[in-house]
């Protein structure tokens, strides 16, 4: 029926997230709690909301790539604001940057930044001296990696810096123009399965 498609989508994603409790309850022995249901809830509100945004599909896979860019780009901590300031800059749409750039979790941070510059030293050429560092996590470990001698150790080793920033920009690009296509496509089939 037309005029129950809200509805039924609501239904759909409250049958969806009433099966993954259950599954997860019985897998892990535990039970999602309301605050869980209702963040839960909340994510896949914005989830419809990227795909039901007035701009076109093509608009909105190009937000949700240069999110992914900022996301895997090489400056950690300003992530979000450059998504943001991005977003207003050019007027596309907030949401799908951020959900771009938020792309990177936690769990991959580690062992992309890790390999984006290993990539950047091949890039650069630059030869990765283990004594220097096993001295840089000496004294990150001794002194804390806050301390002034570990920043001063690690800045001493600027071809490290140099291979992060190429190596993480060469990904980021990369996989920003992967995200294009596919979330374009993503898109365009989402909304052609369930016209507003």
């Amino acid at each position: 029926m037309p005029g129950n498609e809200p509805a039924v989508h609501g239904m759909f994603f409250e049958e969806g997230l009433l099966l993954f409790s259950t599954i997860f309850a019985a897998k892990k022995e535990f039970e999602i709690s309301s605050i869980g249901r209702e963040s839960m809830r909340r994510f896949l509100d914005l989830i419809r909301k990227l795909l039901w945004v007035n701009d076109t599909p093509e608009r909105t896979a190009l937000a949700f790539s240069v999110g992914v860019f900022l996301g895997f780009s090489p400056f950690l901590g300003l992530h979000t604001l450059a998504g943001i300031a991005i977003a207003f800059l050019f007027k596309l749409n907030r949401v799908a940057v951020l959900l771009g750039v938020w792309s990177n979790t936690p769990w991959w941070l580690v062992p992309y930044y890790v390999i984006a510059t290993w990539v950047g030293t091949k890039v650069i050429g630059f030869q990765i001296d283990q004594a220097a560092i096993v001295e840089i996590f000496r004294l990150g470990r001794d002194h804390g990696f806050f301390a002034s001698g570990f920043w001063k150790q690690l800045a001493a080793q600027g071809g490290y810096l140099l291979s992060f920033g190429i190596g993480s920009l060469l990904f980021a690009l990369a996989l920003g123009l992967i995200a294009y296509p596919l979330s374009l496509k993503w898109i365009a089939f989402y909304r052609s399965r369930r016209p507003l």
